[in-house]
């Protein structure tokens, strides 16, 4: 008598995607969220400080574009987890354009800025 194989009760099925997303799995990477500028400030001549409205992961500096000056910024500060520096060589002016997804700025679930041009006040 030929032996029946055992389906997996699991494999595709619905039930199976509620448990992948339930409280035991707390610590995978969730949908991604954006990241919002909240206030981008002049400090001082070529300074500008961009507040954000969550924690962020800075690795490199960030290709944000200075529209006036028409120049990018040549260092950045990490000033606190939901702050930092941007440095010109010229006073930036007043409006800053965020690119489509820059790597520099992220938040802990791979979340980028969201892009647009924002007034320097």
């Amino acid at each position: 008598m030929p032996r029946v194989r055992a389906l997996r009760r699991y494999k595709n099925s619905g039930l199976r995607r509620r448990l992948q997303t339930g409280p035991q799995n707390f610590n995978r990477v969730g949908t991604r969220r954006e990241l919002l500028a909240t206030q981008v400030k002049d400090l001082t001549g070529g300074d500008v400080q961009i507040d954000f409205d969550q924690s962020i992961i800075l690795s490199g500096i960030p290709q944000y574009y200075a529209v006036d000056s028409d120049e990018f910024p040549i260092s950045v500060v990490l000033m606190s987890p939901t702050r930092i520096v941007l440095t010109f060589g010229l006073a930036p002016g007043s409006t800053l354009r965020i690119p489509f997804e820059d790597p520099a700025v992220r938040n802990d679930i791979a979340g980028y800025v969201r892009p647009g041009d924002h007034p320097i006040i």
